[in-house]
């Protein structure tokens, strides 16, 4: 067990992260891959939009495997769809529920976002911790990752990894996990994301 100098917390630190929490955090399962809207992503709940699957090698404008992006990434990714805005959800039930409370569990929460060319369409991932009575604990918010965050690749097109750390709020019992998918012009919501992960440390079986 060591202290958090950050947080001022004792964190059991020495225990092995968990296996990623997020159900199909890449768009692998299910049908899908040409672009078009699907109806239903295993895992993941939409609640609002159409949301799409789509493959790397689907071609036009879309983003193509030797684009940035994930080092270790599968065959499919998320996109927004046809319409200006299209949320996914996904409720994770949070493991050791003494360890949260006494404030010693820890997580790490990453996606990569991304969108096309100079349009400024983008993905917006978010965390928010709730307790057994559903109000929130605490919010964790990613992107969206715009043209100018994605000037620094050597195309436009494409993903940038965005990451947060923290110490899950005392009294956490679930967790939600929302892309937030939104245009800003043109036909399609091009925005964009892939391999999302939150992982616990400190977690005790």
């Amino acid at each position: 067990m060591t202290a958090d100098r950050r947080a001022g917390l004792v964190v059991d630190a020495e225990l092995p992260a968990t296996p990623n929490l997020i159900a199909n955090p890449g768009a692998e399962d299910g049908p899908g891959g040409t672009g078009g809207p699907v109806a239903s992503i295993p895992g993941w709940h939409v609640l609002d939009g159409e949301a799409t699957v789509i493959r790397y090698d689907a071609g036009s404008r879309y983003p193509r495997l030797s684009d940035p992006g994930p080092s270790q990434r599968g065959r499919q990714f998320f996109g927004g769809g046809p319409v200006p805005r299209t949320r996914l959800a996904q409720d994770i039930v949070l493991p050791d529920p003494s360890g949260i409370d006494k404030a010693r569990v820890r997580f790490s929460f990453s996606g990569w976002l991304g969108g096309c060319a100079g349009q400024q369409d983008g993905a917006r991932l978010s965390l928010e911790f709730r307790n057994r009575s559903g109000n929130p604990t605490g919010l964790v918010v990613l992107g969206p990752a715009t043209a100018a965050d994605r000037s620094s690749l050597t195309v436009l097109t494409g993903f940038v990894e965005r990451r947060a750390t923290g110490t899950v709020p005392p009294y956490s019992r679930w967790a939600r996990i929302m892309l937030l998918f939104t245009r800003s012009g043109g036909r399609s919501n091009d925005g964009y994301a892939d391999e999302l992960t939150l992982t616990l440390t400190g977690v005790r079986a």
